[in-house]
Formats: C-alpha cells, structure tokens, sequence
C-alpha cells in the first residue's frame, strides 16, 4: 500500500515522456533526493507482481516502463487511499528515530524525517529530544553513541534493551511496531537462532527469559551490522567466561550468523554473546560441577534461612536447591551485565504472596554481599515462587492437567496450590497446549488452564483462571474436583490475626501523626533518624533502606508503604507508623500510610508472623482509611487490638 507522497510520485512517473533525473521528482515533491529514491523502491515492491518497473539510467534519468494492459493497475495504485491515518503515534515516531539513528548507519534530517513521518520538523525535534531524554538520564548524549570510543558499547546495549522493555512494559512493542526498530529479516532470523540456542542447550526457556534473549541478541546484531564492537578486554562479571563449551557454542553461532547474514564478530563480541545466553539461564554445565562451589553456601544459608522464617524443614526437599541454583547462576551474570529481566507477574506475586515476598527480601542480603549486587523486585518475585514451591509441596499419588504459557516455574506454582488441597488419589500434571493436542484426552478427567484453548470435539470440563490463581478461583477448582472425587476438599483458610505482636514490637517514639512530606525519601530519612538517635538501628541503616527503595518501590495499591531493613543493620525490632497528613506518591502508588518494619536477625524467627500479621490487617476493607486518620497511640493501639472492626 502507496503513501500518498509515493502516488504523487507515481503520478509524475505515469504521465512522464521521457527520463527525467531524480533532481527534477525531488524539485516537485520537495523533498530529498535521497528520500524519492527510497520511494522509489517502495513503489517498485508495490508493482513487483506486474510487468510494470522503473528505469533507472546513468546521466538519463528514470522512466516509468509499463504496457497498455497495465494502465488501469497503475491508475488504480495512484487513486486509492489509505483508510487508516498515515500519521504515526509520537511512540511509534520515537522508535523509528532510535531505529534509524543507533541501530543503522542511516542519518536523517529533520526535514527528511518530517517527510517521512508526516509531521512537521519540529515535532520530529520533539520526538528526538523525547528519546535522548532517557539517554541522558545515563549520562549518554545521544548525538555521540555513534561516534568511536566515546561510550562503552556494553552499556549502550544495555540502554537500548531497557528502552525497549520499557515500551513493552506499555504496550507499545508489539511484533508490527518492531519492525520499525530492526529489519524484517534480522528479526525472523533472529528469533530462529534463539530457537536453535534452546534446542541445542535441552532448555526451555520461558516466555519472559526468551522475549528478554531475543531482545538482547537483536540489538547485539543490530549494531554489529553497522560496525559496533564490544570493547576489547571487557571485564567479565564475577566469574570470568572461561567455560570453553559455552564459548565454542556462541562461536558456532556467531559463524552461522556470519554464513547468512555476512556479519563479523570479534573474540570480544563472542565471548559477550556467551555472558548474554549465560545471563539468561543457557548453562553449559550441568548441576553439580565445579561452578557450584561459588554459589552453595549463600544458597544453603537462604534456604536455612527461610526455613527458620518459615517454621518449615526443607533440607528434605532434594530439588530446591537446584531450582535455586539454576537461577541465582544465570542472574548473577544478568545484574553484573545490567541486563534487566522483566518478571510478568510481580504484581500478582507482590499481592497475593506478600509474606512469602516480603520474607525472601530479609533473606537476600547474603547473597547481595558476596556476589557484590541488589537484586531488583523482578528477581526477588522469582525466587519467591521457587520457595512458595517449596513450601506448598507435599506428597501425592490421580487425572487433572494445568495449561500455562508462562513457563515451568508458574505451572509448578499453580500445581502445588491445587495438590496440597486435594486427596491423595488425584494425580495433577502440567503440560503445554501443544502437547495437549498429542495426547490422549480421554483420559484427562479437568483441564486448569491460563490460555484459552481451541479443541474440536471437547468433552472433558476446563476451568479457566489467571497464572496466579486468586482464592476464588482456587474454591471453583475445589468445587469441580468435588465431582469428580468424593474426598474433594474446601481450599479456603483464614490466618490468624496475631495483634498482640505487633503491640508489642511498637514505640510510642516511632509512631507519627498527621505528618507532612515531600518525598518518600524524606519519610525514609526521618524514620532512619529517630530510630539511629533511639540507638534502635546501625548508621548504615538509612543507606541499606534508601537503596533497597531505590529499586524496588514497596508502595501497595491499598494505600500503605511497607519498606524493609536488612537485619543485620538492626539492633533491636521495632516498628514504626506513619500516618500523613495528605497521600504522597510512593513509586506508582499514592499511599496514606507507610508502615516500617526494623527486624533484627535474633528475632527472624518471628518475621513471618509480624509480617503475615501486618499484611492481614492493611488488607482488611477501609483499614487504611481508618488509620490514617488516626491521631494518637491510643487511637492507633485501638485499631490495632479492634482489627478495624
């Protein structure tokens, strides 16, 4: 389909008689000469199937060549119309801008973009500004990424995959919208060399790790197209690639990529490549050899930990160590390399497993220190589902399938939520749609799926719920398993509200009133000055709780803010209560309430129920609502001892 400036120009090459040089098109169309041959081409794409094309001679000019036969064909192209407007949105105009100006060789004016935007100059201005804004933001000029050696091409990899995960993150990257960043064919090729990289390593990634690898490798191909290079001797995170296997596989890819495509890698560029496909849990290694020393006594030291948190035993459970282990490998490699790994489902995961959630950010901090990271809520939300896996196993002996799109982890997730409530005969397994129409469905007694599925001829019954299934849907799933097993169980439950706890964790000294703030940072400040004064916390308490928000905002939607210290700054527990005066923006949420829980390590063996218990009293209707208006101890300790009743 012909832009209207493309009929235009199709127009002039129609009623021509004779060659006329690219000045003379440009000259009439006002535009530049290099933005009519580029028109050029698209219009010959729209005649390919015809025997009409376009003459181009040395010192003659160009000429329209057609039949008679092909006259109406061509008067039609001219007078048809797009129906949809031709403008762009100002998001699709931005990734055109960093398209052409980071990811090719291609340089235009305001003038040629406006042109081919159909925009005036200075909106296209506006749109460049808009994206160098976020450049910017990294101390990046982004008129200088192209030039030699003024940044490290690693970091500017990075700021590119960012960017583009932040539009996805807003829905504005889709598969059409992508092919205004990379060429077509750089895509298809590149989504089939990361189908070859699982096959090849037994993985299967999931969605979010193979949306993040695909990324990753098309902006890494993208710019060595154009001649970019990882710098020479580029530090490698922690662990130094020095797995040979892995190395030989990126450099078996990088020779396919150079057979197809004619690209060419240097040694830096390869071993990049390998970080990248470590980074996103392509292992070369199997559980158990020599890598795993660097990383078994944080993990066995989380898992002692959680299990102290807990109240559970988990030193019997033989697989989460490894589930852990074959995750904190890959993200070690992934934070050193900044390359950051969208988690889907945090939301859900923050929401519905907030102790489980709050429980692991206690935990962490081991890890944080020999490794030398801060692990964002993205990871931290996945190692929350490995242990909320952990905790929820139990043993079982009967047939109902779960269908998930969102990968292993979450389909365990929602299997053990299900087993842990139902008898013994029932046997749940998890499977994939494409699998699902391999087998046998006769079989199969319940489906649980998170997709929709197309199946002819369906007969058994299948209950539809989210990745995360809210305790509604848990009590639909108990409901149908009734029928068809006479031990079926009710899954729901209700935690115990344990407010004589909390009374006893509170000072009249941390509690505030009607308070007014700018910033977070300013509350943060504040509650970190009066407990260091009250020699309740370390000196490096406000700098651990400062930088923990920093990545990770702990604003809920309800209203509340639950920041978290790392127990070893902490002296003695307390918790302290802020009721503002008015709300004030909390990451994405406007709170009322910000709620600060001091956990020394000798008393993490009542974290769990501190937590559970402040959680169940937040989340009870209108509580929030209730306590910011609260304006004295007694007020407050009333609310609490009432459960807002």
């Amino acid at each position: 389909m012909l832009s209207k400036r493309e009929r235009e120009l199709l127009k002039l090459l129609f009623n021509q008689n004779d060659y006329q040089p690219a000045s003379y098109f440009r000259n009439l169309l006002k535009v530049s000469t290099k933005t009519i041959y580029k028109d050029l081409e698209s219009i010959q794409s729209e005649l390919d199937d015809t025997t009409v094309w376009i003459k181009k001679v040395p010192r003659k000019g160009i000429k329209l060549i057609y039949k008679e036969e092909d006259k109406e064909h061509i008067r039609l192209l001219i007078l048809y119309e797009k129906n949809i407007q031709e403008d762009y949105t100002p998001e699709k105009r931005q990734l055109i801008i960093l398209g052409k100006e980071i990811l090719s060789k291609e340089s235009l004016t305001y003038q040629e973009y406006a042109n081919l935007l159909y925009v005036t100059p200075q909106t296209v201005k506006n749109d460049r500004d808009e994206v160098a804004s976020f450049f910017e933001k990294y101390h990046l000029k982004f008129s200088k990424i192209h030039q030699e050696g003024v940044y490290e091409e690693s970091l500017v990899q990075k700021l590119i995959h960012d960017y583009i995960q932040k539009q996805e993150v807003k829905k504005i990257l889709t598969k059409e919208n992508l092919e205004l960043l990379f060429e077509k064919e750089l895509i298809e090729k590149t989504e089939k060399y990361v189908e070859d990289v699982s096959e090849s390593a037994q993985i299967n990634l999931s969605n979010y790790m193979k949306y993040s690898l695909f990324h990753t490798m098309l902006i890494f191909l993208s710019r060595v197209r154009i001649g970019k290079h990882i710098e020479d001797e580029r530090k490698m995170m922690f662990l130094e690639i020095q797995n040979m296997e892995l190395y030989m596989s990126s450099m078996t890819l990088t020779e396919k990529i150079n057979k197809e495509l004619g690209f060419v890698f240097t040694t830096s560029d390869i071993q990049y490549l390998s970080s990248c496909l470590l980074s996103h849990g392509v292992q070369p290694f199997a559980i158990g050899t020599n890598i795993d020393e660097y990383f078994d006594h944080e993990i066995l030291k989380m898992i002692s930990q959680m299990s102290l948190l807990l109240g559970v035993n988990f030193s019997d459970d033989e697989d989460l160590p490894k589930f852990l282990l074959s995750h904190i490998i890959p993200m070690v490699y992934r934070l050193n390399t900044g390359i950051h790994v969208r988690n889907p489902l945090l939301e859900s995961i923050k929401k519905q497993y907030s102790t489980m959630f709050s429980l692991v950010r206690l935990v962490i901090s081991g890890i944080e220190e020999s490794f030398n990271i801060i692990l964002p809520d993205d990871e931290i939300g996945f190692l929350t589902i490995h242990f909320q896996l952990a905790f929820e196993k139990i043993e079982v002996t009967k047939h109902v399938l779960i269908v998930c799109s969102f990968g292993f982890v979450t389909s365990e997730l929602i299997l053990n939520r299900i087993e842990r409530n139902i008898s013994k005969n029932i046997i749940v397994e998890v499977s994939d749609e494409r699998t699902l129409k391999k087998v046998d469905r006769s079989s199969i007694d319940l489906i649980i799926s998170t997709v929709p599925l197309k199946m002819n001829n369906q007969v058994t019954p299948i209950i539809y719920v989210s990745p995360l299934p809210t305790n509604d849907e848990i009590s639909k799933i108990s409901s149908m398993i009734s029928r068809i097993d006479q031990f079926g169980q009710n899954f729901s439950s209700k935690k115990d509200i344990k407010k004589e706890l909390i009374i006893n964790y509170l000072d009249p000294r941390l509690l505030f009133f009607e308070k007014e703030f700018e910033t977070k940072e300013n509350i943060l400040t504040f509650i970190s000055n009066k407990m260091t004064e009250l020699s309740f916390v370390e000196k490096a308490f406000e700098q651990h709780l400062l930088k923990r928000e920093e990545i990770g905002s702990t604003g809920l939607d309800i209203g509340v803010a639950f920041p978290h210290a790392e127990p070893k700054t902490v002296i003695e527990t307390k918790l302290s209560i802020v009721c503002l005066k008015k709300p004030i923006l909390w990451g994405q949420t406007e709170v009322s309430v910000v709620c600060l829980l001091a956990i020394s390590e000798k008393d993490m063996a009542e974290a769990k129920d501190i937590i559970a218990t402040l959680y169940d009293l937040f989340n009870r209707v209108g509580y929030v609502e209730k306590l910011s208006k609260v304006k004295s101890t007694k007020e407050l300790i009333d609310l609490i001892v009432s459960k807002g009743e």
